[in-house]
Order: structure tokens, then sequence, then C-alpha cells
């Protein structure tokens, strides 16, 4: 009965875990997809710059992408990097001291590959329309000519 209990405790502990988890990670991607759109805005007048000089729109869809994906695989690599850490540091040297428990170490990999297949979709997806709203300035005559001005003779 005492077991049965524990393990009850356990498995509403660890579903708590999996909410506060997942929580952290929408705010996550939410974070992701402000630092892409924000970056996309503030170098908008460096994608008009390099249309009037030009570029085509691949090449701008190009520029926008590359940095979507390139701030995207790091943080990707960060988040595995410092949840394997975090994992293995409370697995194999927190729960042995304090309980004297040994839990295996293993790799949850369908939930992994899941939360990844969801940031790389939610990656492509802000980068498109990132692209999209860098398009449409750049299709206004007007913008050229405000960032041409601001470039070159605000200083």
């Amino acid at each position: 009965e005492l077991q049965a209990y524990v393990i009850k405790m356990f498995k509403q502990t660890f579903s708590l875990t999996w909410v506060l988890a997942s929580i952290s990670g929408l705010i996550a991607l939410f974070v992701l997809i402000n630092m892409v759109s924000v970056m996309t805005i503030d170098r908008r007048h460096e994608m008009i710059q390099l249309f009037t000089l030009g570029a085509q729109k691949h090449h701008i869809r190009q520029f926008v992408y590359a940095h979507t994906l390139w701030i995207g695989v790091i943080s990707l690599i960060i988040s595995l990097c410092v949840g394997a850490g975090l994992s293995f540091i409370i697995l194999k040297l927190l729960t042995p001291g304090y309980f004297g428990w040994v839990i295996p170490y293993r790799i949850p990999y369908q939930p992994i590959s899941f939360l990844m297949g969801a940031m790389v979709s939610i990656i492509v997806g802000t980068g498109w329309f990132a692209y999209r709203y860098v398009w449409y300035q750049i299709s206004h005559y007007g913008s050229v000519y405000e960032s041409l001005k601001i470039h070159y003779f605000s200083r």
C-alpha cells in the first residue's frame, strides 16, 4: 500500500514537471519568434539597400532564412546540451545523494524529436512571416528612399 502511494505521488510529480517543461518550452518558442522578428525588422533598411543595389527577391529570402535558421540551430543545440546536462546532474548526482535511489539515465527520443520538429516548423514559419514583412516593405518605393536617406544622410 505504501509503495502504491509513493508511485502515485511520483506520477503526480512527474506530470507536474512535464506541464512546467511545456510552459517553459512555449515561452522559449515565443522568445525565439520575437527575436527573429525584431532582428528582421531591425535589419529592414539593410535589406532594402541590398535590393536597391541589385539583390533579387530570392536573395532577400535566403538572407532572412539564413539568419532565422542560424538562430534556430544555435538555440536547439544549446537547449539539448543544457537539458541533457541538467537531467544528468539530477539523476546521477542529486537523487542518489538525497534519496539514496539510483534512477537509470534514459534519453526520451520521442518527446525530444517531437519538440525539435515543432521548433523547426516554428522557425521556418517565423522566417516566412519575417520575409513577407520585409518584402512588403521593399515593394513600396517610399521605403527605399527612406532607407537610403536614413543610412547616408542622417549621420
